[in-house]
């Protein structure tokens, strides 16, 4: 849905658009139309978004994915609780958790530009449970995109973007499946 004529911008230049997805999974793209060339300053738009992932990764993750998380084989059960106690499925050590959950973190990643963010963990076995393995059953760490956290992190960045004058009118929003992203 493009915006009405009269709200068009001058230039037809790029438009806002974002992608939010889960590596190996399809994105959810969202298109906001925005000139790009009308954007400044996005840091504190990326800083909500990075504040509502890591809230959603601790309930996810403390959830044992709301539930959806395979079960530990007996043995490996046995073993975690004799080394850790009664800690949920992919909190054995701890390092992953916090690497998904607290900014401060070292494997902590949250990289961001004017106009994009990468956000996310550099823990290795991340990518492990996130696609499971042989001898392991996939265990997501970070839950596929839904067209519920696009809205979410869309609703972020317009509301930065009127408050900070960047947005005068409510854009268009679109939605659509990114195939092969």
């Amino acid at each position: 849905m493009a915006l009405p004529a009269h709200m068009q911008p001058a230039s037809a230049g790029p438009m806002l658009q974002f992608s939010l997805g889960v590596e190996g999974d399809k994105a959810m793209r969202a298109m906001l139309q925005v000139p790009v060339d009308a954007i400044h300053d996005m840091e504190p738009a990326w800083e909500g978004i990075r504040d509502d992932f890591v809230a959603r990764e601790k309930r996810w993750l403390d959830s044992e994915g709301e539930g959806t998380f395979a079960p530990l084989s007996p043995a490996y059960a046995a073993a975690k609780r004799a080394a850790v106690g009664d800690q949920p499925i992919l909190q054995f050590g701890k390092d992953m958790y916090r690497s998904l959950t607290s900014p401060g973190d070292p494997g902590f990643i949250f990289e961001t530009t004017n106009l994009s963010m990468s956000i996310g963990t550099d823990d290795p076995k991340a990518r492990h449970h996130q696609f499971g393995t042989k001898r392991m059953p996939q265990r997501r760490p970070i839950p596929l995109a839904s067209k519920k956290q696009a809205v979410a992190w869309t609703k972020i960045i317009q509301e930065h973007l009127f408050r900070t004058g960047q947005l005068v009118q409510a854009p268009a929003l679109q939605f659509g499946q990114a195939l092969g992203l």
